[in-house]
């Protein structure tokens, strides 16, 4: 039997999964045009400090993306939306599937998906001032 060559992009491609995300038109903005390679990687770095300061012992960490997600879920979006004409807007990122398994080990226990965990991220990671009066950051 024949070995094939599998490429490097291939082979990166397989150990990626692919997680839908809302975010903000603005924050959108900024996770395209700033200095990260492309928005994928950007989320990659913002949920990777909140991964890494669980493991470390940082056990404000799941109560804060909870707070988060739950101030961005469904109703609250329209509600800000309705209050701000800021549009959400549903954006595909890149994660390693080791990293989507290490949230779901750390967020699966109170029921908070991938892709809300990557919401309260860039959320979190980004700040924007459009979400400010609606979500308060420390």
């Amino acid at each position: 039997m024949r070995k094939m060559k599998i490429s490097k992009g291939v082979q990166d491609g397989l150990a990626m999964k692919s997680v839908n995300i809302f975010m903000t038109s603005p924050c959108r903005a900024v996770l395209d045009g700033g200095v990260y390679e492309n928005r994928s990687q950007a989320v990659r770095r913002f949920a990777s400090i909140l991964i890494t300061a669980h493991d470390n012992g940082n056990a404000k960490i799941v109560p804060e993306v909870r707070r988060v997600v739950d101030l961005s879920g469904p109703r609250q979006r329209r509600m800000i939306r309705n209050a701000t004409s800021v549009d959400w807007v549903k954006a595909i990122v890149w994660l390693p599937r080791e990293m989507v398994l290490s949230v779901e080990r750390i967020f699966g226990a109170e029921e908070i998906t991938p892709s809300e965990f990557l919401r309260a991220a860039v959320i979190m990671g980004v700040k924007p001032e459009e979400l400010r009066a609606f979500i308060p950051f420390p």
